[in-house]
């Protein structure tokens, strides 16, 4: 196989396609995806957390450290793994994102009045 081969088949446009098809996929969805499977993970596993001190009994002590273990893990910045870049911050889906780990957040309507 030469060189002029190589390029060749590189260069067929069904396989740049799927070429930039995947790169774009992996940049795009690939964050939404994990969020998807860190929110099942969190509501199935994990579970609410609860403001307060840690559980005096051993066994309850030792699941609330490894919960918080488990979501450190899962997210160690608050970025979503990349998720919150892919939809934007300052929009309704980060209220969305934030509601379905859990948290309690207000839904704001903003009216804006016409100034006389």
């Amino acid at each position: 196989m030469t060189w002029k081969d190589c390029i060749t088949w590189f260069m067929d446009p069904f396989r740049l396609a799927v070429i930039f098809g995947a790169r774009i996929g992996h940049h795009t969805l690939g964050p939404l995806i994990q969020l998807v499977f860190i929110i099942l993970v969190k509501r199935l596993y994990v579970g609410k957390f609860k403001p307060g001190p840690l559980p005096r009994t051993y066994m309850a002590r030792e699941w609330e450290l490894t919960r918080r273990w488990i979501m450190n893990r899962l997210l160690p910045e608050a970025d979503f793994k990349g998720a919150l870049a892919v939809l934007g911050k300052h929009y309704e889906y980060t209220s969305w994102v934030y509601r379905a780990m859990g948290a309690k957040v207000r839904r704001c309507r903003l009216t804006l009045s016409n100034p006389s």
